[in-house]
């Protein structure tokens, strides 16, 4: 058998292995049949930090040394009640974790986008995550109209404050402008990655690249997106693939088309910046 046949078979060996390993921690997770928005960014919420015991490194606690959930969201709800407001973007910053890193993209995001005027229900299925000595707080705000969306909170001096940039979906440049244009230049977004098998035109060869699909939150066009095998994207990906417990991964990725695209919906993934969608926060 000629040597290229067997790297072929090796190749492939490798790429079904790859899946195996993912498919099996989303089944053992038991989460593969959310199909609501909603449902998937409580789902989403889970992976985006490593879960501990809620007694173990409260952030704020009851006589008995154990977290006062109910408390903390009901600061959050308070946090986020304020914020949506609040009528301009210098009066919002103050109930931001990072106000500092978000007054530009909220200059540039609100450019094109009016401010979110909301009624905040309640913030539901609230939970604590922690990432190294920084505690959050995940939960789902109902809006008075019935919309549901992810939010995140960081506890900064013990009251927690929302991460903008995980409440909007920030990405460094709008979907459907990245797509029509067809942009060269390596772009941050925010999106969920799942594994696919579609290779055509430009990305034919599985040898050469490992092949994902791109989803972005509220919008209907998907993307798929190609590492290159041995490339530094592909071994970061390899490096923590095997700790998805769920059909599809929040990540931080830049992305750009080929310089000579043949098609309107496959991209290059240049770098995975983080595997969650808050900044310097991995899973």
């Amino acid at each position: 058998m000629e040597r290229k046949s067997l790297r072929r078979i090796a190749y492939q060996e490798a790429h079904r292995s790859i899946k195996r390993s993912i498919r099996r921690a989303w089944i053992a997770a038991g989460i593969a049949g959310a199909v609501l928005f909603a449902a998937a960014a409580i789902y989403l919420a889970s992976l985006v930090f490593p879960k501990h015991d809620l007694a173990a490194a409260p952030p704020a606690a009851g006589p008995s040394g154990r977290i006062i959930l109910g408390d903390i969201a009901r600061q959050a709800e308070t946090c986020y009640q304020s914020y949506l407001a609040a009528p301009s973007i210098e009066q919002r910053l103050p109930f931001l974790h990072d106000p500092v890193a978000a007054e530009p993209r909220m200059r540039h995001y609100y450019s094109s986008h009016p401010l979110e005027t909301a009624d905040l229900v309640e913030i539901s299925s609230p939970n604590t995550h922690q990432a190294g000595d920084r505690h959050f707080l995940i939960g789902n705000a109902v809006m008075r109209d019935g919309a549901e969306k992810l939010c995140v909170f960081e506890l900064i001096n013990d009251e927690p404050k929302l991460v903008w940039e995980v409440a909007v979906g920030y990405s460094e440049m709008d979907w459907e402008e990245f797509i029509a244009k067809q942009v060269r230049e390596p772009t941050l977004f925010r999106v969920m990655l799942d594994l696919s098998d579609y290779y055509n035109y430009d990305f034919s060869d599985p040898e050469e690249h490992l092949c994902f699909r791109l989803g972005k939150p509220g919008e209907d066009r998907q993307l798929y997106a190609y590492v290159e095998v041995g490339s530094p994207a592909w071994n970061r990906f390899l490096a923590v693939r095997s700790l998805s417990v769920l059909p599809a991964l929040p990540v931080m990725v830049r992305i750009r088309f080929p310089d000579q695209p043949r098609s309107e919906n496959q991209v290059l993934i240049e770098e995975f910046a983080t595997f969650s969608w808050v900044d310097d926060v991995e899973m």
